[in-house]
């Protein structure tokens, strides 16, 4: 069993959540604003979406406009929903502003992190036949842009694909994310999971390391061999 003292490193990239109230401390940081500001600036943003003539899914979820709210510029913010939606209605955008996620296990290196995608809610609640038990367990949600996986480099895989999937050079660490989550939803699984002895992140990530080549060649990216770098986790 894990003791409690391991839990931050086991849920490293982890919000520390406290029950039924937004946190006003974050696992390794302090909230740049007070719970009362956070309350009053997620409504504000979940009511501009719900107006909007195309709501987003990401915006429909509490757990993921605190972690936005804490992660980025909130000026920002209003462009980032702006500019999602323009993308997804095929409209002019500034790729800056256009949020792409990948549901990966956190690792403190940086790694080649390969598919994202632009839709949230595949990230979110699909991706179950790829990602599943203990791995998907460990999972969160990486949040980057558009602007910044094109300016990594995308590449086509041969394959078939999921709803708004986006695969990057597997050749070189990705490391412009922008934040990553555990919705809550899954937050308090994953605890019970560690206490009652499952397999650890660390150990999950050894794991998924050892057969990285042959994963990425049937997932047909253009994977050049070897890849040289020893922190490269996948």
């Amino acid at each position: 069993m894990i003791e409690n003292e391991e839990l931050d490193e086991e849920l490293y990239g982890i919000p520390c959540y406290v029950e039924d109230i937004y946190p006003s401390i974050y696992r390794g940081k302090i909230s740049k604003i007070s719970d009362k500001r956070l309350v009053e600036l997620v409504k504000y943003f979940m009511e501009l979406n719900e107006e909007s003539k195309y709501s987003l899914m990401s915006f429909m979820h509490e757990d993921f406009l605190v972690n936005l709210i804490n992660n980025v510029e909130i000026d920002d913010i209003s462009n980032y929903l702006i500019n999602t939606m323009k993308y997804h209605l095929g409209k002019e955008c500034n790729h800056e502003y256009v949020l792409c996620f990948r549901r990966a296990i956190p690792s403190e290196y940086p790694k080649t992190e390969n598919f994202w995608s632009n839709e949230f809610g595949e990230v979110y609640n699909g991706l179950t036949p790829e990602i599943i038990g203990p791995q998907r367990l460990h999972s969160v949600i990486n949040v980057t842009t558009l602007d910044k996986l094109e300016k990594h480099g995308i590449v086509f895989t041969g394959k078939g694909v999921s709803d708004g999937e986006i695969a990057i050079d597997p050749n070189k660490n990705f490391d412009s994310i922008l934040f990553r989550y555990k919705p809550i939803s899954e937050y308090y699984e994953l605890l019970e999971f560690l206490k009652n002895g499952g397999i650890t992140r660390k150990e999950l990530l050894e794991e998924l390391y050892e057969n990285r080549y042959e994963r990425m060649k049937k997932q047909g990216l253009p994977i050049e061999e070897p890849i040289h770098n020893s922190k490269m986790h996948i």
